[in-house]
């Protein structure tokens, strides 16, 4: 693996002025190229606050962020078009049609129109959703949803994809096709940052991961550096106790 650093997260602090309780406090973490790296935790512990200020988002209240060598959100417009956001919330407009969703984002990527009609196509029928693009998304299922949320973050081929809860509520068959295809995008040199609940899913996709707890990083490197544990499940409980957090 390539030693190229993609993103670097430097002692961020993160508040909100609704809340005394810092959403994520004193946060360091580096992403090499062609990571797969998992950001975990229970609800509350600052995981989806550190996706939105990697992407530009929110603002942080000090420390740094890097993607690409780019600061931000001071250099986000330099480096933006190598970063895809897959949102835990769908980022589409239902009363369109898919079709018409993904040409609405194609030209808000500024994708060339005759790129951008092979690239639909091909994303379409590889997720399974060619024969229903002129269907309003309003009328998809949530499977379907779920897939072409996905399709919106990758349309135009981004160097790093960052995704939050990708999965979150659907079937097993539009779960092993995002999975699948995140695995291949991998394999094809992006990197991935990616947040989830399914610590079975975490477990077969992350090749690295941190575990956060009331915003701060209680954990960070690979299962097998834990001997004595048999599963990211087993690991994460004992980091995190048995407690429910709502």
């Amino acid at each position: 693996m390539s030693e190229e650093l993609v993103v670097e997260i430097k002692d961020i602090v993160k508040r909100y002025s609704s809340s005394r309780k810092i959403a994520v406090n004193g946060l360091t973490l580096n992403i090499t190229q062609g990571e797969r790296f998992g950001l975990l935790g229970p609800n509350g512990t600052g995981k989806t606050t550190t996706i939105k200020a990697v992407c530009g988002l929110i603002r942080y209240n000090s420390g740094s962020i890097r993607i690409f060598d780019g600061l931000v959100p001071t250099h986000m417009s330099r480096v933006k078009h190598l970063v895809g956001y897959v949102p835990q919330d769908f980022a589409l407009y239902p009363t369109l049609s898919g079709l018409e969703n993904m040409k609405v984002f194609g030209a808000l990527y500024g994708i060339d129109s005759r790129a951008l009609k092979s690239t639909i196509n091909e994303l379409l029928a590889k997720y399974g959703l060619y024969e229903h693009r002129n269907k309003l998304v309003g009328h998809y299922s949530g499977g379907m949803r779920r897939r072409l949320n996905l399709i919106v973050g990758i349309m135009h081929n981004p160097k790093l994809l960052i995704l939050d809860e990708p999965t979150t509520g659907i079937d097993i068959q539009s779960k092993k096709i995002i999975m699948d295809g995140l695995l291949e995008l991998n394999r094809d040199g992006t990197t991935l940052l990616y947040t989830s609940h399914d610590l079975a899913e975490a477990q077969q996709l992350c090749s690295r991961f941190a575990v956060l707890d009331e915003g701060r990083k209680i954990f960070e490197g690979c299962l097998e550096d834990v001997k004595s544990m048999d599963s990211l499940e087993e690991l994460y409980l004992s980091l995190t106790g048995h407690a429910v957090r709502d």
